[in-house]
């Protein structure tokens, strides 16, 4: 394998420990070699920073198995170029002997340029990533706001004062989360900022809106070109099925798991985009069944219906608000 590279690090990252080893020497020549392990605390990771900063390592790379990466590449990435591997296509590369270390194989494919880097964004899309995240874990909608009056029923108990205690506790666990959220939604609103545009462009797909656009620039980041094409990021997501076919036989079509948040909100989209088509084929029937143009129907459309108000009320407290209803007539 030609060199490309005079000084880089391989890293068999584990749960525990970190496997490192340092490829350096001329181009030409066959490479010296270092190995050290480290522990992944936070200690041992300050503790390979400086051992491969010692070394004037330029380009570090490691495999992106599970979680255990991040915290390394959170240490490293202000120094090094980092790159990181996908597990199965590096081991797939031919040249390996069976004897060479995970962490040898790696910096031997990486001073050779044989590593295609998988996605990484940067730090602040990363940021919005865990905020996106955690917002989608707490921001949890039921239907119980549709069953207020047998909560209220079901409350009107005789209770006792360690029973009342328990729901003060619980309120203000509720109030809590509240106040949690807002300042999540706050901050993911912040770093949405030099991203508005391309929220707006998001927007102007059927189904999405705001917070949709935001975990999808979250998942993905703003700059297409990391993916090369649809293809790549389609497979990246895990929305391409594979296409395991063998002598005119189609043997497996199974999706890769890819990124769930990415999944989970592009399905969503997809199901709002489907209502909305379904409504619009419901208009269709009835136009060309009954021979009639399409119109508004006003404002004043539900105005004659003894339940307008009621359906009103539903629908304003669908979109998350409180309403509340006075009589404009005086008493």
């Amino acid at each position: 394998m030609e060199a490309i590279l005079e000084r880089c690090a391989g890293l068999d990252v584990h749960q525990e420990t970190v496997v490192a080893c340092v490829l350096y020497g001329e181009l030409d020549r066959k490479p010296k070699q270092e190995i050290r392990t480290f522990s992944t605390t936070t200690k041992g990771r300050l503790a390979l920073y400086d051992w491969l900063n010692n070394w004037e390592c330029t380009h570090v790379a490691m495999e992106s198995t599970g979680v255990y990466w991040k915290p390394v590449w959170n240490i490293l990435e202000e120094q090094f170029t980092l790159i990181l591997a996908n597990a199965r296509r590096i081991k797939n590369v031919p040249g390996r002997k069976t004897d060479v270390a995970d962490a040898a194989w790696i910096a031997q494919l990486l001073r050779s340029g044989l590593i295609t880097p998988s996605f990484v964004p940067p730090s602040e899309i990363r940021n919005m990533r865990d905020l996106t995240r955690y917002e989608v874990k707490e921001k949890v909608k039921t239907s119980l706001k549709n069953k207020v009056p047998e909560l209220l029923e079901a409350l009107d108990e005789r209770m006792r004062k360690h029973h009342r205690m328990m729901l003060g506790l619980h309120l203000d666990h509720l109030s809590y989360v509240e106040k949690q959220l807002e300042k999540v939604e706050s901050e993911i609103d912040r770093l949405l900022e030099p991203y508005l545009a391309s929220v707006e462009l998001l927007n102007t797909i059927p189904g999405i809106q705001k917070d949709a656009s935001a975990v999808i620039l979250a998942e993905i980041g703003n700059d297409m070109s990391c993916f090369g094409g649809d293809p790549q990021l389609a497979a990246w997501a895990g929305l391409s099925p594979g296409n395991n076919e063998s002598a005119g036989k189609k043997k497996s079509s199974k999706i890769a798991k890819g990124n769930k948040s990415l999944k989970a909100v592009l399905c969503q989209a997809a199901w709002a985009a489907i209502a909305t088509a379904r409504l619009i084929l419901r208009m269709i029937n009835r136009m060309l069944k009954d021979k009639i143009p399409y119109r508004e129907a006003g404002w004043d459309y539900l105005t004659s219906s003894t339940s307008s108000v009621e359906y009103w009320i539903k629908k304003i407290e669908a979109q998350g608000f409180t309403v509340k209803v006075e009589s404009t007539e005086a008493s």
